[in-house]
């Protein structure tokens, strides 16, 4: 069968889809978190482990660490309970704490509402799994019971996270160093707000999510970096698929860094297997590895919108390149280069822009037209920006001067892509609220759209 992978996928979401009828949302077990805890807070002692890397939060009332942690022991009355499940932890003490770090704490610990937090976010959280908030004041307890609960690789990738992170403190100046974190580590919690509405409102909030265009990035700078050491074809391949791997398990695992991770793998395997691959095979397979172990993923927000924005690429890309006639642009004529990126660019936006039309239209009740064009213009900034941000962290230890040049250079395009964010959001008619749509407009929507597409025949050296 071609493409065994892509039809897999379909038939282990469809499977997940149609078995979350038959399973009731209160069928946990006795010692589950839930029932520990409500929506009134209740000061409890835990005790149990971190589960991913802390992050530090910067506040208005000053720093605080945000982790996650799975409970063994809950302390009720003086009684020691077995517990389970997945608690989301805010502390406000100085103390840090690292992955797989088993902890004593006491905190504030109540079950998210939707008056505190809003319905879509609690959804979220229990998507995730996460059924409790902790929140460690400054005079409670938190003492570390054993540093060395967990893998030794896991602890190494996610230190040399924070090391990055501390890094980036270093070399940029505030706010820049809130953003780069985001584009290089994923950590976005200390971009404000108001700074989160305009990239959602621009349809630019992929730029903060490591992505594919992240992935593509760094592949790109380990390739050009190992062809410097003068490493042979197959090993810079091979050395490249390493990274790409623990960059991608340092910076979380998430759905948009698995895809990218395991199609990039793919795509670099097939050099060296010398075969071509497959796009709808190899987002097959990223969804198949992910969804096999972790069902839940379904319907996480991310999940949706990296597989679509690929999918809608995959689909849709080289048939609006040519229908517009973008793929007969000879790029040996003058400035034919320039004009045939800037066009396919314009066209991978579009492509996006309705792959997921209906979807943002849904969830968020909103449509925003003006990020057709800031996509176009955002991507490269993106992209100029990342390379510095490389050479910065690169030279700074070896060359103080080109490490500063690097950095400025850094700041000022970043001050660019910002400011073209926050302008574009404040253009009239640049995005419009809507009112909530039928969930059935979703299937409508993609049935029209791919009777308008299927006529569109291209050939197929000309496909993405």
């Amino acid at each position: 069968m071609k493409r065994p992978f892509f039809f897999l996928a379909i038939f282990i979401s469809v499977f997940i889809w149609a078995a979350n009828f038959f399973i009731k949302d209160d069928c946990y077990r006795p010692e589950h978190i839930s029932h520990f805890v409500s929506e009134k807070p209740r000061s409890l002692a835990i005790n149990g482990v971190v589960i991913n890397s802390p992050i530090l939060k910067h506040t208005a009332l000053g720093n605080a660490y945000s982790f996650l942690v799975t409970p063994k022991l809950i302390k009720v009355s003086d009684k020691w309970f077995p517990a389970c499940g997945i608690i989301s932890v805010v502390s406000n003490k100085d103390k840090e704490v690292e992955y797989g770090e088993e902890i004593l704490f006491e905190a504030a610990i109540r079950t998210p509402s939707d008056e505190k937090e809003s319905s879509s976010y609690t959804a979220y959280l229990k998507k995730k799994g996460v059924f409790a908030l902790a929140t460690i004041r400054e005079r409670d307890a938190l003492i570390s019971i054993n540093a060395n609960s967990s893998s030794r690789f896991m602890r190494f990738a996610y230190r040399m996270k924070s090391l990055l992170n501390k890094k980036i403190n270093e070399i940029f100046s505030v706010p820049a160093r809130y953003f780069i974190s985001a584009l290089v580590t994923g950590d976005r919690q200390n971009i404000s707000r108001e700074w989160k509405n305009i990239f959602v409102n621009t349809q630019t909030i992929h730029l903060l999510a490591i992505s594919g265009l992240h992935i593509g990035i760094i592949s790109f700078i380990i390739l050009f970096l190992a062809g410097l050491f003068g490493l042979p074809r197959n090993t810079k391949y091979i050395v490249t698929i390493l990274l790409i791997l623990f960059y991608s398990v340092m910076v979380g695992w998430m759905p948009s860094v698995a895809r990218s991770a395991i199609m990039g793998v793919v795509i670099l395997g097939s050099y060296i297997l010398k075969r071509d691959a497959d796009i709808y095979n190899s987002l097959g397979l990223a969804a198949c590895i992910i969804l096999i172990f972790q069902p839940n993923q379904l319907y996480d927000m991310g999940f949706i919108l990296s597989f679509g924005c690929i999918l809608s690429l995959a689909y849709m890309y080289p048939k609006i390149n040519h229908a517009f006639g973008f793929d007969k642009i000879d790029r040996k004529e003058k400035l034919g280069a320039i004009s045939y990126y800037a066009a396919t660019l314009f066209s991978g936006s579009l492509a996006v822009w309705l792959g997921l039309f209906p979807i943002i239209l849904y969830f968020f009740n909103m449509i925003s037209v003006i990020s057709i064009i800031v996509n176009v213009l955002a991507i490269p900034c993106m992209f100029v920006v990342m390379a510095l941000v490389a050479s910065a962290m690169i030279f700074q230890p070896f060359c103080a001067f080109l490490g500063m040049a690097f950095k400025e250079a850094t700041e000022f395009f970043l001050t660019i892509l910002l400011f073209l964010l926050d302008v574009s959001s404040k253009i009239p008619f640049a995005y419009f609220n809507s009112a909530p749509v039928n969930v059935m407009v979703i299937p409508l929507y993609y049935f029209i759209l791919f009777t308008v597409f299927f006529p569109i025949s291209i050939d197929k050296d000309k496909s993405l």
